[in-house]
């Protein structure tokens, strides 16, 4: 360990309109102050915004200047939030040469930007450096611009440096505050809370404003919660949010509503508790607990967000959890926390759904589903909590201040190495991959919920683009209850939503009497891509398809059609021995069996090959067979040391010898 120096730094915090922006900042300043030395702070937040309430508790000085968020709006509000930045900008250089701090400390937020890139501007004069912690995995776009201006940016996830545009990064993990850290066993906090013994307690919280849609879920359960056979203490913070949503005028009614009669009611601190009928469970519901750290020792389970903080809170706490990403953020970010957490067996995930006032929700089946299974588990929730303790880096304190000396002795800090490309990253940039990776997922994949949610909004969205993607994931899904919704799409849509809509179908698998209709159609479709993926689906189909002599005749017509596409031609090829008599196939096939292209003559392997294993050659016409393919190129010009039309004229020469002497051995 390295022997450290007292400086006593001017030290300048930034950031804020949630406390996931706030807490971290609070959380380094200590650490800074006890090891390194502070002599004054100040910070520069949003009025109305969670710093406001917050940081004064911590006993630091306040200064306010105005901003907007930029990202995601129409041109007609970009310019003033844009003119707003700006008198933003000009505050916050005032404050800057008036405070002359040693370092500037950002996390994020759109009330960062002035401070930031006023701290660019006056980068001559100050030589304040600009150290930036990023809590997500994906940053924001606040954060991916000020990269540019930073000596370093902190970062707690080993993929974020993949996403920053910026390389200075420093995997220190998340500021996690003190008190989380120290904080007591279970036994220990209950006793303090007054929670009695043999209570299963489950807290709930949708960070410091709250979550309209978490709060509504828990009040919405409480009857289900009252069916369950232990005795639980349901602890639950509904924010601190105020105006248009009022967390705790809604909440503390709602919970009032919903409690059966004769539940007696009582005033507990800044909330209220509502004790049931028998004592089976109590209910408490504060407008925000300060002392989280003692609850979260006391939990059994949490329900939470997928905020950085909240997610580093429950690891480094060793809890089991369901967190609720709050969907629709810029870049998505608390959808990645909790995918990623989730995919390392580390958290159950439920996630928002769109509703149609506007208002987010979170369905109540999916949620009880997950809660009912954890309920029965406790080895499952022995399991979560333990690698969710995994999860948690204990070294970010002694890596944060090494980084902190390293900028203000001009000097560079420990900044990763190597650039680690997320899980599940190339799913995410392609939808065809996404649909491979969702059909390999089991039935209750979190990844499966999560884009059956997806695909509903999409369907739903006025841009074709979106739509499209939609009709992919329903085929990606299975979900044969939406073959009407992709029949509508096929007769409605443009080439690629038809042609998607026909991939889906074989996706599916499930024949629907729409089907031919929709093949008759598709065959003579203007887009080639919409005949070729007909084959397909023909194929797909063949034993309810092969008697329909119009269908048949309609793939012979488009296979002699002059100029046909060669991906057209490619699956017609595949195709057809399940549909025509050998002899007759082979007089189409004949064209092909030297053409320089070996996707051709491979395709005419394959698709005999398919023919015989489904019963289609036999007899007679195992030697016809036999024939035609020794007398067929097999060579290839793709430069691969491995053959794939060797390989399949091999498999399907075999099957036809096997073939043919079983039947003689019969005869």
């Amino acid at each position: 360990m390295r022997r450290r120096k007292q400086r006593n730094i001017r030290l300048l915090l930034t950031g804020g309109g949630t406390g996931g922006h706030v807490y971290p900042l609070l959380a380094i300043h200590e650490l800074l102050r006890e090891k390194i030395g502070i002599s004054d702070t100040l910070y520069v937040g949003s009025r109305g915004r969670a710093e406001e309430r917050i940081v004064p508790r911590a006993g630091i000085r306040m200064r306010y200047v105005v901003s907007a968020p930029v990202s995601g709006l129409s041109p007609w509000r970009l310019l003033p939030a844009i003119w707003k930045n700006l008198i933003g900008t000009l505050h916050a250089i005032l404050i800057l040469l008036r405070f002359r701090p040693h370092l500037i400390l950002a996390s994020g937020g759109y009330v960062s930007a002035p401070v930031t890139f006023a701290a660019f501007l006056l980068r001559p004069f100050l030589r304040a450096p600009l150290l930036i912690d990023e809590q997500n995995v994906v940053p924001g776009l606040m954060n991916k611009v000020a990269s540019l201006f930073a000596k370093a940016i902190l970062v707690s996830f080993p993929e974020t440096p993949f996403f920053l545009w910026n390389n200075r990064c420093v995997h220190a993990g998340y500021p996690v505050r003190r008190e989380l850290l120290e904080s007591m066993d279970a036994a220990s906090g209950r006793k303090k809370l007054g929670i009695p013994e043999g209570r299963f307690v489950i807290l709930v919280y949708g960070g410091s404003l709250g979550s309209r849609s978490i709060n509504r879920l828990i009040t919405g359960v409480i009857p289900e919660f009252l069916k369950q056979a232990r005795d639980l203490l349901i602890v639950h913070s509904a924010g601190l949010a105020e105006g248009e949503y009022n967390a705790w005028e809604e909440t503390s009614r709602s919970i009032t509503e919903a409690c059966p009669q004769g539940t007696v009611f009582s005033e507990s601190g800044a909330g209220m508790e509502a004790s049931f009928h028998g004592g089976h469970v109590v209910f408490r519901s504060k407008t925000y607990l300060h002392d989280i750290a003692d609850y979260l020792a006391a939990a059994d389970l949490v329900i939470c967000r997928a905020g950085a903080g909240a997610i580093t809170e429950i690891c480094a706490c060793g809890k089991a959890a369901i967190v609720i990403p709050k969907r629709d953020l810029p870049g998505n970010h608390q959808e990645h926390n909790a995918i990623r957490l989730a995919e390392n067996q580390a958290c159950e995930v439920v996630f928002e759904r769109r509703g149609s006032d506007g208002v987010d929700f979170i369905g109540r089946g999916e949620f009880l589903s997950v809660l009912e299974r954890l309920l029965a588990s406790p080895g499952r929730l022995a399991e979560l909590g333990r690698n969710a303790r995994r999860h948690f880096n204990e070294g970010f304190a002694e890596i944060i201040v090494e980084t902190v000396e390293d900028l203000l002795a001009r000097q560079e800090a420990d900044y990763v190495q190597s650039i680690v490309e997320p899980a599940g990253m190339e799913i995410l940039k392609q939808v065809d991959l996404l649909v491979s990776f969702l059909r390999k997922q089991p039935e209750d994949s979190f990844y499966r919920r999560l884009y059956t949610i997806k695909m509903e909004e999409y369907l739903e969205s006025p841009d074709w683009h979106v739509v499209n993607n939609g009709i992919k994931l329903i085929g990606a899904l299975g979900r044969a209850d939406l073959l009407p919704v992709l029949a509508k799409h096929f007769s409605s849509g443009n080439g690629f939503m038809r042609r998607n809509a026909l991939r889906a179908l074989d996706h599916i698998g499930v024949f629907a009497d729409q089907i031919p209709d929709m093949l008759m159609r598709a065959l003579q479709d203007s887009y080639f891509e919409v005949r070729a993926a007909a084959f397909s689906v023909a194929g797909r189909f063949a034993g309810q398809l092969s008697g329909n002599d119009a269908l048949v005749a309609r793939m012979k017509q488009a296979m002699a059609r002059r100029f046909q596409h060669f991906d057209v031609r490619l699956e017609g090829l595949h195709v057809l021995p399940l549909f025509l008599p050998l002899d007759e196939y082979l007089r189409i096939a004949g064209r092909y069996r030297f053409a320089p292209n070996a996707r051709l003559r491979q395709a005419i392997l394959e698709g005999l090959r398919k023919a015989l294993e489904s019963g289609k050659i036999r007899g007679k016409e195992i030697t016809l067979a036999r024939r035609f393919v020794r007398e067929m190129l097999i060579t290839t010009s793709d430069f691969n040391p491995q053959f794939s039309i060797r390989d399949s004229y091999v498999q399907l020469f075999r099957g036809l010898t096997e073939k043919h002497d079983s039947e003689r051995d019969r005869q």
